[in-house]
C-alpha cells in the first residue's frame, strides 16, 4: 500500500536468502537489509523504481460536430511536484470505467459516449468521446472510476451519471487529493462541446499570452 501523502521517487532493492532442507545456504551475499547491524544478509535479485502516482484527466474544448478528446496522463511525484511519468506505457483505462453526467445545454443521454479505451503512451493519452447528434451541443462531466468497483470517488458533487461506468479500472492506487487533502478521490473533467466556436471561415488563429 503506498502512504497517504506523496513521498519517494524510490528504487526498491529485493534480495533473497533461501535454504534448502539440508541446511544449504548460499554461497555469496550482496546486500544488508538491515544496515548496518549484520552485514550482508541476501542476494540482489532486482531493483524496481517506485513511485508515488495519479491520474489526471483533463478538459477539453470542441466542435459539435466532432470528436472530443480529453488528455489523460499518469504523473509522479519527483520529491517536489507532480510531473509526468513518461516511464508508463502500460496503464490503461477501459470504457466501462468511464462516467458522464451533469449535462448542459442541449445535449441528452445519448450523445456522447466513450470511443474506445485508452493505453497511455511515455505517460500520455487521449480518451476520445464521440459528436453529439442533432446539432446539439453543451458541456458535460466526465469522471473515472479507478476502484474496484463502477462507483466513482470523483469531486463532481452529488450527481447520477448517465451512462454510469459498469466496472471500475483497478486503479485505486492512482487517485489523488483533487478535493481535500486525502489521496482518495477520482479524476474528472469537463467536457464542452460547441460554446466556444468561431467562425467556420477562420483556417488559423493566434493567440498571444
Amino acid at each position: 500500500l503506498r502512504s497517504s501523502t506523496p513521498d519517494g521517487p524510490f528504487d526498491a532493492v529485493f534480495g533473497v536468502a533461501p535454504t534448502d532442507a539440508d541446511g544449504v545456504a548460499l554461497a555469496t551475499l550482496d546486500l544488508d537489509t538491515d544496515a548496518p547491524a549484520n552485514g550482508n544478509d541476501r542476494a540482489t535479485v532486482a531493483t524496481v523504481p517506485l513511485r508515488f502516482g495519479r491520474l489526471r484527466l483533463l478538459n477539453a474544448i470542441g466542435a459539435a460536430d466532432r470528436p472530443l478528446s480529453l488528455a489523460l496522463q499518469a504523473e509522479s511525484w519527483n520529491g517536489s511536484a507532480f510531473a509526468l511519468n513518461t516511464l508508463d506505457s502500460c496503464t490503461t483505462l477501459p470504457t466501462a470505467a468511464v462516467n458522464l453526467g451533469r449535462r448542459r445545454g442541449s445535449l441528452i443521454a445519448a450523445d456522447v459516449t466513450p470511443v474506445a479505451p485508452v493505453t497511455l503512451a511515455a505517460g500520455a493519452g487521449r480518451l476520445q468521446l464521440g459528436a453529439p447528434g442533432g446539432g446539439r451541443s453543451g458541456t458535460l462531466d466526465v469522471a473515472l472510476s479507478l476502484g474496484t468497483t463502477a462507483t466513482d470517488a470523483a469531486c463532481v458533487g452529488p450527481w447520477t451519471p448517465t451512462p454510469a461506468a459498469t466496472a471500475g479500472a483497478g486503479l485505486a492506487a492512482l487517485r489523488s487529493n483533487w478535493c481535500s487533502s486525502a489521496y482518495s478521490h477520482d479524476p474528472a473533467a469537463r467536457a464542452t462541446f460547441g460554446r466556444q466556436r468561431g467562425s467556420d471561415n477562420t483556417v488559423y488563429r493566434r493567440e498571444n499570452f
